[in-house]
């Protein structure tokens, strides 16, 4: 028979989440107490060095390489200047947190590497929490150690790695809510799903897997019957129907298959966690299953499915606890020799990865996406804009890529107006360009170029960025603008 975890109300603890701290007696359980040796934030030793280290190196050997971010990453920046649930047809909460660092902390290169690794990190942490309770001390150490070494991954930070914790925490929220019928884990794994499917509808996947296990474990359908779950499944649905209805909004303008299949997907698991409480969940029966069973088959199919369908880097942590599930139990010497493992894969991939660029800048004729001189070309745009209108820069057009090069560093913080669509620009409207007037950005061999109609007769022109000041292969790049002056008074419009 299993012992049924205690817990007591312990805010000090950073990673309680607010919750609280677990019976640090059974030795496979909760996070231990902060006074104890070896142990930093109540993290294993170990672990806590991979986070640390993990952070610091694709922080700073990045933002000393670098002189650009990833692209993808610099359209997060500029979405996020114009608040809305649905940027681009994709949830934005990915947005929301760069352009809160961004807030707090300025735009720099740093802040971007940074907020990539704070939320790997904070994967880290619940994979750890959920290795706990699923397995044991040691292979929760071994599960968790991989993902702190995926700071090569998150050197660009997009909506699959902003979703990383919320898919982590809500795997560990779920089978604690399962194990002790409280409301609050109940309510903390709705938490972590509404937010999981605000950073990327992927989380629909995860959410649907735990979907699939509540219908196939007697013991979580026997939950419902007390009725525990319904708070937390309440909020879930009360959370997220904002979003779902921005999405079917915004996707009927800008639809995909791939945002299609996910939007399908996330609304299925919602209306599967809906209605299993009232179709199965009363029907239930106590169960004996065992308990290493149905941890087993909670994790295999966790983190199968997604992993399964998504093919991509954001499902490797849970596929990796998933299949320690299935390893045998590894010894507490493990986690030193982890570390150095870690330590020395993430230190060579950093290394690399900042000697790959040092060689480009000394003698590569072409840039990388991380070589273009970010804030000199906002500079020199804005100046060109500067002087031919005498207001500030407050749109950006042209294709995502190029708007966002020129307007995320640029001092009058613009919006960016992508490939001039307003479906996927909402906020940018007719009378806003009338009275703020409008920057058109664009580069020779682009996918996307101006109506020629829009430019005609207008001030146009290039500038030309010298990308790197010691390679003598470095030719300069042109890049094209079109002036779209204000064609109204700004007085008008007060």
């Amino acid at each position: 028979m299993v012992r049924a975890t205690a817990y007591r109300f312990s805010p000090g603890t950073l990673l309680e989440i607010g919750l609280s701290a677990f019976d640090t007696s059974h030795p496979g359980y909760g996070v231990a107490r902060l006074d104890e040796p070896s142990r930093v934030l109540g993290l294993p030793w170990p672990l806590a060095a991979c986070i640390a280290l993990q952070l610091l190196a694709w922080t700073v050997i990045p933002t000393a390489a670098t002189t650009a971010i990833d692209p993808a990453t610099m359209q997060l920046g500029m979405w996020g200047r114009e608040f809305g649930l649905v940027q681009a047809g994709h949830p934005a909460l990915a947005s929301w947190a760069l352009d809160l660092a961004y807030a707090l902390f300025g735009v720099h290169k740093w802040v971007s590497y940074g907020t990539a690794e704070v939320f790997l990190a904070g994967a880290t942490v619940c994979i750890y929490l959920a290795g706990r309770v699923l397995l044991d001390e040691a292979r929760a150490v071994a599960a968790a150690m991989p993902v702190a070494g995926l700071g090569a991954a998150a050197i660009a930070f997009d909506s699959r790695l902003a979703m990383l914790p919320f898919a982590a925490a809500f795997v560990f929220a779920l089978w604690q809510a399962v194990e002790t019928d409280r409301a609050r884990w109940w309510i903390f794994a709705a938490v972590a799903a509404g937010l999981g499917l605000y950073a990327d509808l992927a989380m629909g996947l995860t959410l649907a897997s735990g979907a699939l296990w509540i219908l196939g474990d007697a013991k979580a359908r026997g939950r419902f019957k007390a009725g525990t779950p319904y708070p937390g499944v309440g909020l879930l649905l009360l959370f997220a129907a904002p979003l779902m209805v921005a999405l079917i909004r915004a996707l009927g303008a800008t639809a995909s298959p791939a945002s299609l299949r996910d939007l399908g997907i996330a609304l299925a698991s919602m209306a599967a966690v809906a209605v299993i409480g009232g179709a199965v969940g009363l029907r239930a029966k106590p169960a004996a299953e065992r308990v290493a069973r149905r941890r087993r088959v909670y994790l295999v199919l966790i983190g199968l499915v997604p992993a399964v369908i998504l093919h991509d880097v954001a499902s490797l942590p849970l596929l990796g606890l998933a299949l320690l599930g299935l390893w045998p139990r590894a010894t507490s010497r493990s986690g030193p020799r982890m570390l150095a493992a870690a330590a020395a894969v993430t230190l060579m991939l950093a290394a690399g990865f900042g000697w790959q660029q040092y060689r480009n800048f000394a003698v590569g004729s072409a840039p990388t996406v991380f070589s273009y001189p970010m804030g000199h070309i906002a500079h020199r745009f804005e100046k060109v804009w500067h002087r031919a209108t005498g207001v500030p820069l407050e749109i950006v057009a042209g294709d995502p890529g190029t708007a966002a090069l020129v307007g995320l560093k640029a001092q009058d913080f613009p919006a960016m107006f992508a490939d001039l669509d307003p479906r996927q620009s909402p906020g940018v409207t007719p009378e806003r360009i009338a009275r703020d007037g409008m920057l058109v950005v664009w580069r020779d061999g682009d996918a996307w170029t101006p109506p020629p109609a829009l430019i005609a007769g207008r001030a146009t022109g290039n500038v030309w960025i010298r990308w790197s000041k010691t390679s003598p292969n470095a030719a300069r790049i042109p890049f094209r603008y079109a002036i779209i002056p204000p064609q109204v008074s700004r007085q008008d419009f007060r």
